[in-house]
């Protein structure tokens, strides 16, 4: 299942764990190189889907 897969009726939070911010770009990315950034990214489209829920996102380990 991915965060756009959600039933979104009722959730007013989504959370994305293991964020991290790359110290060169200071962009926020995913925590290693071999966790996709798919996942993150559809995790953030969610606010498309429902303009009122909130998207948090979890940096470092």
């Amino acid at each position: 299942m991915t965060p756009t897969d959600l039933p979104l009726a009722a959730p007013i939070r989504v959370n994305f764990a293991f964020g991290s911010i790359n110290p060169l770009t200071c962009q926020v990315v995913t925590i290693d190189s071999a966790t996709p950034a798919s996942p993150f990214k559809d995790t953030i489209n969610v606010k498309s889907i429902k303009e009122d829920i909130s998207v948090y996102v979890n940096t470092g380990g």
